[in-house]
């Protein structure tokens, strides 16, 4: 069924939402980092499009068979194509922002825009039918987005930015552990393997937000990569806790504070998006007061919540695999990963007596700029060759900055 078309003449941005497995604003459950965001954007000159995450059903059933094959991904791409085409006009912005399989629909909905655009034929048929093409991997195929294009009288669009919330696994679908032979079912294969994993050309800002601390095997990062001597900004940034840390709400905050506070950040400067300043406040509580130092651990517990993690059977048959910045290589490729400050301040992974990222520590230069550097006797050398001479260099990944918004909404002084 086609979404109802809004007419708002003073539209500035079309902003589309997509939530995590299981996840809908409507349950009673806590909320995410979706629905949150989904409060805080106000609705003058940005419209919202919020997609409750695979899964959402009520019957048990459909919630499991949602959350290990991803079913309904392709539905939640339709509905955001067919409300996109519906309201969208030239000058105005588009932003995609998703958490976990949100992430993966994120990605896939901005990698549509770019390979076919939209369309002006405006109907449910044309919408699922481009979305199949894409699914399908049609218009990887030569002379076939040209022709969808021309046929269907499609326009390009620029993506403003992309924001992701830890996209993890393999095709949407869990990678490892006894649910890993789903992958051997042609069937659940087809469906999901239609998902980007490069940003799309079209996308201007790509932010994000990566999990530190979570060791199950299918829920491994996927990380972006764009091309060396791409000028796009990109930033990943690698945040304390588990995957449900960066995208579930906590009722007296958190761990979750974090990667939230940073993405309005990036949001604010990149694309000059304003929130709520009313709901900012009530949500971040340390807004309003007077800024403490950030090395003043006392004052700043959240930055030692709980790490989130999950100790039923059905997590247990998935297989453990510990998540390291600077092990997602692609060849002629680049992924600007940062560990964000509040990893340093800290100081331990899920529990005390963990390191903060293991096969790391935690360096300074003469600037004062921190940056972690990997152990020579953990590490597996990254082999470079200048002059016809082989040398190794060990990964390096530099800290995050804090700027001032961030350090404003955690009560930071700056």
């Amino acid at each position: 069924m086609s979404s109802v078309v809004l007419k708002d003449p003073c539209l500035n941005r079309l902003i589309f939402l997509f939530d995590g497995t299981w996840a809908h604003r409507k349950s009673a459950d806590r909320a995410t980092i979706i629905q949150t965001l989904n409060e805080l954007i106000p609705r003058e000159g940005n419209t919202v499009f919020y997609q409750k995450g695979v899964g959402a059903a009520i019957g048990l059933s459909e919630k499991i068979i949602g959350a290990v094959t991803g079913r309904g991904v392709k539905d939640n791409i339709v509905d955001a194509y067919s409300f996109l085409a519906d309201n969208w006009k030239p000058g105005v912005e588009i932003i995609i922002i998703g958490f976990s399989r949100g992430a993966y629909t994120a990605r896939s909905f901005a990698g549509l825009l770019y390979r076919v655009g939209v369309p002006q034929h405006k109907n449910d048929k044309t919408y699922r039918l481009l979305v199949n093409a894409y699914c399908q991997r049609d218009v990887r195929k030569q002379g076939v987005p040209e022709h969808l294009r021309k046929k269907y009288e499609c326009k390009n669009v620029e993506i403003a930015a992309l924001c992701c919330f830890d996209t993890v696994g393999s095709l949407g679908i869990p990678n490892t552990g006894v649910l890993g032979v789903l992958k051997l079912s042609h069937f659940f294969y087809q469906e999901f393997e239609f998902h980007e994993t490069h940003p799309a050309p079209n996308t201007k800002f790509i932010f994000h937000a990566l999990a530190l601390h979570d060791p199950r095997k299918p829920f491994a990062p996927t990380l972006m990569h764009v091309p060396e001597g791409d000028d796009r900004v990109l930033k990943q940034v690698w945040f304390p806790g588990s995957h449900g840390n960066l995208g579930w709400e906590d009722v007296q905050g958190g761990l979750v504070d974090i990667p939230l506070a940073w993405m309005l950040q990036q949001l604010q400067w990149s694309v000059g998006l304003e929130f709520n300043q009313e709901r900012l406040a009530r949500r971040f509580p340390r807004f309003a007061e007077i800024p403490i130092p950030l090395d003043c651990d006392k004052e700043h517990q959240w930055i030692h919540s709980r790490v989130r993690g999950s100790k039923s059977w059905f997590m247990m048959l998935m297989g453990h695999k510990s998540r390291v910045p600077g092990y997602y290589p692609k060849d002629g490729m680049k992924t600007n990963e940062e560990i964000h400050p509040s990893v340093r301040l800290r100081g331990y992974g899920k529990k005390r007596s963990d390191s903060a990222i293991p096969g790391f520590h935690c360096a300074s230069n003469q600037d004062g700029a921190f940056s972690w550097v990997e152990d020579s006797k953990h590490s597996r050398p990254l082999l470079r060759r200048s002059d016809s001479e082989a040398s190794n260099v060990y990964r390096t990944i530099p800290e995050a900055k804090m700027d001032e918004f961030e350090a404003q909404l955690l009560g930071v002084s700056f």
